[in-house]
């Protein structure tokens, strides 16, 4: 009892931050199908995947053009996959509580670090997770906290490099790599962070050589550790291929709609670096109290950060410091503080050119590592005020963003109860397909039903913004059928899907049959105009049902109102077939060619046939009538790799930390027994 007594309050930390994310995010485990913005999880009639289906997400493999492609977050994958295995259907609720518990939980063991206390560190932790920065970008989807893995890593970094270089801390510091996507902000937080605790222990006692040489080798190896977690990357980097056109494309329109922005030290401690998106929490606020209420919560704010830089220089605490100047001048951007946003964009051109909003919650990790500088006991009384007067402004701070969190959330995650006609179509749809095309209309992967009312009441105080969620389901989740909900993100007019879409908007009824017979589309999904989505960005579309038939030659098969489901009166040209990671094509026409979904550019592998650009897809061809092929591609055998060596390092960590973990067990039962009469 008395070991128990001891676990409890020596983790007292852990298990208040633990009823913290519960009380915050309970919505995400305790409802059912969620769906907002760009996360969506997966409704019961889905049904749990199958062996093949998880060897395929292994391998980057999915039923969405352009077939193969390059996760970047491999480790990510592999996570999701396990608990596909373990939860089924439920897996995707988990996975989202999972990373923003994996978040604050980081917070807890950086904050160990630099204090005893256990108040500063559940109060700074609170600081960290309940604030501006994280509610902006977890509204989209918890997996938009890019930064998510960061404290962990400068948990563990920290003690490696600072308190005990054990074998232990480095692999704990170098799991959250596993999962840390190259996409947005990951490469510079992690460069931030990385150079920070190695400011840190420069600042310390030794020879200088030492020093260096010790940083060096410690930067070398989680640059090497980072690179082997992201090896399927590193390859399409050098390589090439559509997969970075994307982004391109997405960094170019940001640029080209917002212009390159710039961010100084008051807005970054006002959590106001924003781009194309809204700040929910000033938004909450101006629609609850008056508009002087919502400026005086910035000036508060902006007061805390300026008290704790004071603070902390006075305490001599330089970590935070290092780590708070270099926040700032990384997301400062055009501001180009030290010169941190031009060497970055040049250096990492691709996956440094996203949202500034994605960068905000760096500035809430600081603030948690601030709080753990104030001290209970100080003398005189002058200077106890200057402690406790912020001590009472930051606690009724995160109070307040607590509440409006809650507000936001209980929109954005309230369970959805799905229509009967949402399942139902979900079958009628893929009934009878088995490796021929879906297509949308409009091609839009993202449009909003009409059945959802509910405006998110919390504590009175109701949500600003009522919001309808994207009912993914019925295409998000293919059994086996190609889906095309989407055109190319860079307009290739070639393209057939293109022209299939361009000969459907025009009436070209002549035109639409022979891409569709070319493409093997045997499925429409007829998004009706009750349905909610933004017509500005989808011209594709063809509003009236009756028209749609006459446009394609496809017949009605089900009508449910909101959506409609058509069938092509036409036999399949060929099957295409995910068996893990291959991709298998039979032809079912004596043809001599075949027109593949598969991006042209993919580093495509096929047994016995040649290959062509068809518009930016992969056409097969043959000097003779195509027999059944099976194709795969490069980018699978670097995903494969990556994925085995993430599994082979957690399986490493599990055999370290047991025998740590059997050792203290010893070492307690041997004082044990030393100490019975």
């Amino acid at each position: 009892m008395k070991l128990s007594d001891n676990w409890v309050t020596g983790n007292s930390d852990l298990l208040v931050t633990l009823i913290l994310d519960f009380i915050l995010f309970h919505n995400l485990v305790t409802g059912g199908y969620i769906g907002y913005a760009d996360m969506t999880t997966i409704p019961a009639f889905i049904g749990s995947p199958d062996l093949p289906g998880i060897l395929a997400s292994l391998s980057g493999i999915s039923y969405f053009p352009p077939i193969f492609q390059v996760p970047l977050d491999a480790g990510l994958t592999v996570v999701q996959v396990l608990y596909s295995l373990v939860f089924g259907t439920y897996s995707a609720n988990l996975l989202y509580y999972s990373w923003l518990v994996f978040y604050s939980l980081g917070l807890v063991f950086l904050l160990r670090n630099l204090t005893q206390n256990k108040g500063l560190i559940i109060l700074g932790t609170a600081v960290g997770l309940v604030n501006p920065g994280v509610l902006n970008v977890i509204r989209d989807s918890p997996l938009t906290l890019y930064i998510g893995p960061i404290p962990w890593f400068i948990a563990f970094y920290y003690r490696y490099r600072i308190l005990r270089r054990s074998r232990l801390n480095l692999l704990l510091s170098l799991l959250p790599l596993t999962i840390l996507s190259i996409y947005g902000p990951g490469i510079p937080a992690l460069l931030l962070s990385l150079i920070s605790v190695e400011m840190f222990a420069f600042l310390r006692q030794g020879q200088v050589r030492d020093k260096i040489v010790s940083s060096l080798k410690s930067v070398a190896l989680v640059l090497f550790f980072f690179t082997v977690f992201h090896l399927n990357v590193l390859y399409l980097v050098l390589t090439g291929g559509p997969q970075l056109d994307t982004y391109r494309e997405a960094e170019n329109h940001l640029v080209t709609n917002y212009g390159i922005l710039s961010f100084n030290l008051i807005q970054q401690l006002e959590f106001n670096v924003l781009s194309n998106k809204f700040n929910y929490y000033y938004i909450s606020l101006l629609s609850w109290a008056s508009t002087t209420f919502s400026q005086l919560i910035a000036v508060l704010l902006l007061i805390y950060g300026l008290i704790s830089i004071v603070l902390l220089l006075r305490s001599k605490n330089f970590f935070p410091l290092i780590f708070f100047s270099l926040s700032v001048a990384l997301v400062s951007y055009a501001q180009n503080y030290l010169d941190l946003y031009q060497t970055i964009t040049h250096t990492f051109p691709i996956f440094a050119g996203v949202d500034p909003s994605e960068y905000n919650p760096l500035m809430g990790v600081f603030l948690a590592m601030a709080t753990t500088s104030f001290k209970t006991q100080v003398k005189p009384m002058v200077f106890r005020l200057i402690h406790y007067l912020p001590l009472v402004l930051i606690i009724f701070l995160t109070l307040l963003s607590g509440v409006v969190m809650e507000a936001n959330l209980a929109v954005v995650w309230n369970h959805v109860n799905l229509p009967q006609s949402v399942e139902q179509g979900y079958q009628t749809l893929y009934a009878g397909i088995q490796g021929e095309t879906v297509i949308s209309v409009p091609p839009i992967d993202r449009f909003y039903f009409p059945f959802y009312t509910y405006n998110g009441t919390v504590y009175g105080l109701r949500n600003p913004e009522p919001c309808v969620p994207p009912v993914f389901p019925l295409l998000a989740y293919p059994k086996s059928a190609v889906v095309i909900d989407s055109l190319p993100s860079v307009a290739n007019l070639e393209n057939p899907y293109v022209e299939l879409y361009y000969t459907l908007f025009i009436g070209n009824t002549t035109g639409f049959q022979y891409y569709s017979t070319i493409l093997n589309v045997q499925r429409i999904f007829w998004i009706g105009p009750s349905v909610n989505f933004n017509k500005l960005y989808t011209p594709y579309y063809v509003a009236n049902l009756t028209m749609l038939e006459n446009r394609t030659g496809f017949h009605v098969i089900a009508d449910y109102g909101d959506f409609a489901i058509l069938g092509s009166n036409n036999d399949p040209t060929y099957k295409l077939l995910i068996r893990g990671p291959l991709v298998e094509i039979y032809p079912l026409r004596n043809v001599t060619s075949v027109v593949t979904p598969v991006g042209y550019g993919t580093q495509v592998i096929v047994n016995g046939y040649s290959v062509r650009d068809y518009g930016g897809v992969v056409e097969v061809v043959s000097s003779h009538p195509l027999r059944p092929f099976t194709l795969t591609s490069n980018y699978v055998i670097f995903n494969l790799i990556t994925d085995s060596a993430i599994i082979v390092f957690y399986l490493v960590l599990l055999v370290s930390l047991f025998k740590v973990v059997w050792s203290r067990s010893s070492v307690r039962e041997s004082k044990a027994l030393s100490s019975d009469p």
